[in-house]
């Protein structure tokens, strides 16, 4: 999890990627090192942080991010992704 501020809000954006060439056990293709990485962003609301506690806009954040794996579980890149 990456975290930057400017002015005192932090704005959280998911950067973990899996590295090219990894061996797995399951059914995921592999990337080739010429590919680039799958690479997941999760952009919070900034006026959000106004009305709700910051704690409550990140984990609105996480929760969208699980869903969105949850959602392509059985695509090879997300499974690339998850189990690399």
């Amino acid at each position: 999890m990456e975290v930057s501020s400017s002015n005192g809000v932090s704005d959280a954006k998911d950067t973990t990627a899996a590295g090219p060439g990894s061996d797995t056990s399951n059914t995921a293709t592999s990337n080739s090192a010429s590919e680039d990485p799958l690479i997941q962003y999760v952009v919070l609301r900034r006026d959000l942080i106004d009305t709700w506690p910051l704690g409550s806009v990140v984990t609105q954040g996480c929760h969208a991010s699980v869903a969105a794996i949850c959602s392509y579980k059985d695509d090879p890149d997300t499974l690339h992704y998850c189990y690399s």
